[in-house]
């Protein structure tokens, strides 16, 4: 069942520190560090048909690697900073103010960056969720599949297959 109404202010928010590499308990090499602070304001493991989260980046730093959902849609609201939306058509300089939206599928697939020397880059994000999600990185070559009310997301490389029947 959702919760009631959720006021929160961006700026007085309870950041926590997510880096990227600890959460999916990776070791290796990365091309970017994917660190972020974040507020998650409602969720769908809380029953809540939006996902609403505010974000800081910190300087010279990604939040998530370049991705597109399957069936979310994404709104971000830049409230401070300036940042870098790698699109499918390019790179787009955003900055305090702009709204961003990312629709579902490869038209969607988006990037945000800092890279910024000393400011971080703070947003809004909104986006609509389903109790199942796949998002797709295509520099990679990888889907992921999150189911959140179970709390089990696993990545897979999309040229690796099995056949829906064996071993049933």
């Amino acid at each position: 069942m959702p919760q009631g109404i959720i006021v929160q202010n961006a700026k007085t928010a309870e950041y926590k520190r997510s880096d990227l590499k600890k959460a999916c308990n990776y070791e290796g090499a990365l091309k970017e560090e994917y660190v972020h602070d974040m507020c998650r304001i409602s969720s769908p493991s809380a029953g809540n048909q939006l996902y609403v989260t505010l974000y800081s980046i910190p300087p010279q730093k990604s939040n998530y690697p370049y991705h597109y959902h399957a069936a979310a849609e994404e709104v971000f609201y830049i409230i401070s900073g300036k940042g870098v939306l790698e699109t499918p058509d390019g790179d787009i300089a955003v900055s305090e103010g702009d709204v961003l939206v990312a629709p579902r599928g490869e038209k969607g697939a988006h990037k945000l960056s800092n890279p910024s020397e000393h400011e971080p880059l703070v947003y809004l994000d909104v986006d609509n969720s389903f109790p199942v999600e796949t998002t797709f990185h295509p520099h990679t070559n990888k889907a992921v599949i999150t189911w959140y009310e179970g709390k089990f997301q696993k990545a897979y490389r999309i040229d690796s297959d099995v056949n829906y029947l064996e071993g049933e």
